[in-house]
């Protein structure tokens, strides 16, 4: 088995640990001020001895982590077995990218580097993810949706079909989005 550094050590990479320990041996690595308690310090990682995940729900920090990473280090794709992509020859999944149980992925959909789906969210057809996205569980994403870089969307949200996201936007959990969201921010409710 190849060894799998599961950067972060909270609820949701414990998680990850449960399924992707099938395939990999894991091992869990946090930034040094917070080794411990079974978690390595990120400076003893070694880019030739294993592949690496950030698994961190937060896209801030999951992309600083990320660029202060070893420039050689390889990428692991996690994607859950129960996963359902209905058109593998036109979905495309990125490096660094987690996808978890009960995700539903159509057609034409590309999700961009480390980004995290979590589980039973569903992407509708011919959507574009930007980079260290993030979808709490339960979201839905319908048909032409295009997300910009670092955006979270909170547990059970909604977004309508052909709907474009900047980038640095976090949408609240339940909200629903039925309009274009231009400017960075937080969004709860009913986005009109």
């Amino acid at each position: 088995m190849t060894n799998l550094a599961i950067i972060g050590h909270g609820g949701f990479a414990r998680e990850v640990e449960c399924w992707a320990k099938d395939r990999y041996y894991c091992n869990f690595y946090v930034e040094d001020k917070y080794a411990g308690g079974g978690a390595l310090p990120l400076s003893l990682f070694d880019p030739n001895n294993s592949r690496a995940i950030v698994a961190i729900g937060d896209p801030n920090t999951r992309r600083r982590i990320v660029d202060t990473m070893p420039k050689e280090t390889i990428w692991a794709t996690l994607i859950h077995p129960s996963v359902v992509i209905t058109d593998h020859e036109t979905v495309l999944i990125m490096k660094g990218s987690i996808v978890c149980a009960g995700t539903v992925l159509t057609t034409n959909i590309t999700i961009d580097q480390h980004s995290h789906l979590n589980l039973n969210t569903t992407v509708g057809h011919d959507c574009r993810i930007g980079k260290f996205f993030t979808s709490a569980p339960g979201v839905n994403i319908s048909g032409n949706v295009t997300t910009g870089n670092n955006v979270y969307i909170g547990t059970n949200a909604s977004i309508r079909e052909k709907v474009t996201i900047t980038g640095n936007t976090t949408i609240g959990m339940g909200a629903v989005v039925l309009n274009d969201i231009k400017e960075p921010g937080t969004y709860v409710g009913l986005v009109k």
